[in-house]
């Protein structure tokens, strides 16, 4: 992977996930501002723990983009350990959650569930962390959350 130090403009991806962010944000937070990125030095310790843990590089490589954007908010920050919390049990990763909803990781699928079933569906269920949100902001939109 990719140094982090090495990476110092942003990506085609990046500009995407930021737009992502701050479209849900204001969709479900009313609240456009988004959370500084991370620092590199706790991106490189998120990087650390999550293959220590045998989290799949494609996945890792994913989630650095976006702590690269935004530290927090919709996402637990890459330093909270509650990440790992469903990892010995499934082999999940508990990205974040919003109200009753839970984003994860888990299968080789970024899904949309709550606490106690991963996914809500196979239509929730995505190979791209981004196309969830996307979905999640125009399929489901900010109705479900007045």
């Amino acid at each position: 992977m990719k140094n982090r130090k090495e990476i110092k403009t942003v990506n085609e991806n990046q500009k995407r996930i930021k737009e992502l962010l701050i479209n849900y944000r204001i969709s479900k937070c009313r609240n456009e501002k988004l959370p500084p990125p991370a620092e590199i030095s706790t991106i490189d310790e998120f990087v650390k723990r999550a293959e220590e843990h045998g989290v799949p590089a494609d996945v890792i490589k994913h989630l650095v983009e976006i702590y690269q954007v935004s530290h927090g908010g919709l996402f637990h920050e890459c330093d909270d350990m509650i990440l790992f919390e469903w990892w010995e049990d499934d082999g999940s990763l508990w990205l974040a959650s919003c109200d009753c909803d839970i984003i994860r990781w888990i299968d080789g699928k970024f899904c949309l569930g709550d606490a106690s079933d991963y996914s809500y569906g196979d239509e929730y269920e995505f190979d791209n962390l981004l196309d969830l949100i996307e979905f999640d902001i125009i399929k489901r939109g900010a109705d479900d959350y007045e």
